[in-house]
């Protein structure tokens, strides 16, 4: 158990909101109304200030029965307690914090995530990916591991992220790191095939039962006739 600083709390909960597809519509309107004070930082004071008019509105609207519990949970500031965890298993694939790896051979804790988007909640270390800090050779991408992005704001769902491997740079030195997707092993990504489940749905009974069996006879002898046998009688 761990006590989560003022802005670490602050960084997670602002985190989660904003990646909240269900309080969508409710984001509009306090940045409408901070557009129409001044277009200064717009996106910096509704970082700062949504929480707080997020939980009045929320509030509110639960008090008048408008709103279910689960939005009324949502818009209460999280406890500053958590719990601290040295892993986690996400998308099918098990991570690992960095100290770990202090103990052991292999990395387990590098990830990397498409595109630029602002629960497990995580904070990692992230390294700056800006044109200037990375160099490309062929289909490789090396990346200065020394300098950093995000330290005010280094949460991501544990969902947007995918594995990858910073592997030393033979060619560039330190502290130049080549950065390595990977195709996990014993993962797979199979489609479904509706087709196929509404054929199985059609071949069989609410039993299970095949039905695709032909129908016979109750009345036909257990002993079958057939053309050999009816020109021997012949």
């Amino acid at each position: 158990m761990i006590e989560l600083s003022k802005q670490e709390l602050k960084a997670s909960y602002w985190y989660i909101l904003n990646n909240c597809d269900e309080i969508a519509e409710y984001k509009m309107e306090p940045e409408d109304l901070l557009k129409a004070e001044s277009l200064d930082n717009v996106d910096q004071r509704h970082k700062e200030e949504f929480s707080n008019w997020f939980r009045k509105g929320v509030t509110s609207l639960y008090d008048e029965g408008l709103l279910n519990e689960e939005m009324y949970v949502l818009a209460k500031s999280p406890d500053r307690r958590s719990v601290q965890y040295p892993g986690c298993i996400a998308n099918d694939i098990r991570w690992s914090v960095k100290q770990m790896e202090r103990y052991r051979t292999t990395q387990d804790s590098g990830v990397t995530t498409l595109g630029r988007t602002w629960i497990n909640l995580a904070p990692f270390m992230w390294y700056n990916s800006h044109p200037e800090k990375l160099k490309f050779n062929y289909h490789l991408t090396s990346l200065n591991v020394n300098t950093r992005w995000y330290d005010d704001d280094p949460y991501v769902l544990a969902s947007q992220t995918q594995k990858v491997f910073y592997l030393d740079d033979p060619k560039l030195g330190h502290p130049w790191r080549v950065v390595q997707q990977i195709q996990y092993r014993h993962v797979f990504d199979v489609p479904e095939n509706e087709e196929d489940e509404m054929e199985d749905d059609i071949d069989s009974d609410s039993n299970g039962n095949d039905i695709n069996n032909e129908w016979e006879d109750p009345n036909d002898d257990d002993d079958e006739s057939t053309d050999d046998d009816l020109m021997e009688e012949s």
